[in-house]
């Protein structure tokens, strides 16, 4: 009977520990100030995220009662909501949350050319990209390609400055932007949005 019971409590133990442990890869956390409420989506991946913040409360009064939905950055916080308690409430809400993963797709459509998936396309393709910690849009850029299922090799600039400088003579690129990305023998430097991408892939497909 000990046995037993013995085995009970450390079964109710790994359980507590397993669901304390499964954490949601964007958190949220208040700011209090005096009677105003702001409630931050933080999110500590390398990966964005879309959020939506639902708030079930009778003591705060907000501008919108409808969900919010926002996009949260790699390593980034974002405001979500700003409450201001109602007087003589005790300030009592609650929320559900719901995270999903961003999809990535590019929409190369009206030719036949641009029919092929994209890791068709670039199968045979030397792919190397450039980063840097703490780069959103070397995450984003990164994910997009993973999405994709297009294979690259990854150099962080801190690890390689050596393949960097040579990258820097040998082409003649301006380092102002990260990542700088290597496809082949040509080198895109000014990647700052999903269109700069697009445009760099369409280049080699």
């Amino acid at each position: 009977m000990k046995y037993i019971t013995t085995c009970i409590i450390f079964f109710f133990i790994i359980l507590n520990s397993f669901a304390q442990n499964k954490q949601s890869n964007i958190t949220i956390k208040e700011k209090k100030i005096g009677k105003r409420v702001e409630l931050y989506a933080l999110n500590m991946t390398d990966q964005s995220y879309n959020a939506t913040l639902n708030i079930h409360t009778q003591d705060y009064k907000r501008g919108d009662e409808a969900p919010i939905t926002k996009i949260i950055p790699p390593h980034g916080a974002i405001k979500m909501i700003a409450m201001t308690q109602l007087v003589d409430t005790p300030g009592i809400y609650s929320y559900d949350l719901i995270v999903a993963e961003i999809g990535y797709e590019i929409a190369l459509k009206g030719t036949k050319k641009y029919n092929k998936k994209i890791n068709t396309a670039l199968k045979n393709k030397s792919i190397t990209i450039y980063t840097k910690p703490n780069c959103n849009l070397c995450s984003d850029t990164k994910q997009f390609l993973k999405r994709n299922r297009v294979l690259f090799k990854e150099r962080s600039v801190i690890k390689d400055s050596v393949g960097l400088k040579q990258i820097i003579t040998d082409y003649d690129v301006h380092t102002s932007y990260l990542p700088i990305l290597k496809i082949q023998d040509s080198v895109y430097s000014k990647i700052k949005s999903e269109r700069d991408l697009v445009y760099a892939l369409n280049n080699h497909m």
